[in-house]
């Protein structure tokens, strides 16, 4: 699924997106996007997820095909089908690249991220402690 660069109005109530019956949902990218919220399936077969600047919150419990974390964003390119193809992993846009987050919670369960869990969540303490902003992991 892609949602990048697609914005909702000021007008929306809501800018979260509910996927929670999506259990197979395996690649989703929305970089560019105004979404605040994902709200994932618990078991995603997520191996690609890649996330806007504007995201507030992230829960993702037992996604454990979601294996590494791209710290250097790399375009999308078109496969011979014509299909975008993104790198695999977890992207979260400007973290890595401009040191900034919106996230105020983050809350990863029982996933295949290994040690890069262990990165992710050291730039994210220190982005959040840089800004004079507490950190709810």
């Amino acid at each position: 699924m892609n949602m990048s660069n697609v914005n909702l109005s000021q007008s929306a109530s809501t800018t979260v997106l509910d996927l929670t019956s999506c259990e197979k949902l395996e690649n989703f990218r929305a970089t560019g996007s105004n979404f605040t919220e994902f709200k994932f399936a618990e078991g995603v077969a997520l191996n690609t997820l890649y996330l806007p600047t504007s995201l507030v919150s992230l829960k993702l419990t037992e996604a454990r095909l979601l294996k590494n974390l791209i710290t250097d964003y790399e375009t999308p390119t078109l496969n011979n089908e014509g299909e975008l193809i993104a790198q695999p992993g977890l992207y979260f846009e400007g973290m890595f690249e401009n040191n900034t987050t919106n996230i105020n919670t983050l809350n990863i369960l029982g996933s295949g991220l290994g040690y890069d869990s262990y990165k992710l969540l050291k730039k994210y303490y220190d982005i959040r402690k840089s800004q004079g902003q507490p950190s709810n992991i």
